[in-house]
């Protein structure tokens, strides 16, 4: 990713944050600057992922604030052989650990990090979207 495309993603992100802070309001402008950093993250292949992992975030919070989240946007299947690798990655706190890891809805932010580090793909998008 060039400087200048970080720098405008980094603008944008702070602009949906802000939106997202004053409510409806400014929903509209909240919608405009995520539709923007989802076209930049789909055009640039994701390469800043902590960029695009608070995207999902505000995105998730943005949903939750409106109240059309009322799921965990990623699950744990029952292939999970509860290696750990999930936990930790997890900025939200919101996989907890047993026979097979779970994640708790109301902390999951969509931010997809443990989908990321999961060696054998038990952590996919929720089938509830």
């Amino acid at each position: 990713m060039s400087v200048i495309s970080f720098i405008i993603a980094l603008v944008a992100l702070i602009m949906a944050a802000l939106a997202i802070s004053k409510a409806d309001r400014s929903s509209d402008r909240a919608d405009d600057s995520l539709r923007y950093l989802m076209e930049l993250k789909n055009r640039l292949g994701g390469d800043n992922k902590e960029l695009f992992r608070e995207l999902y975030r505000i995105r998730a919070l943005q949903l939750k604030a409106a109240g059309k989240l009322d799921y965990a946007p990623y699950e744990i299947t029952d292939a999970c052989i509860a290696c750990g690798a999930c936990e930790p990655e997890c900025p939200e706190g919101a996989i907890r650990p047993g026979e097979a890891y779970r994640i708790i809805p109301e902390l999951c932010s969509a931010c997809g990090s443990c989908a990321e580090v999961c060696p054998i793909e038990a952590c996919v998008e929720s089938t509830v979207l």
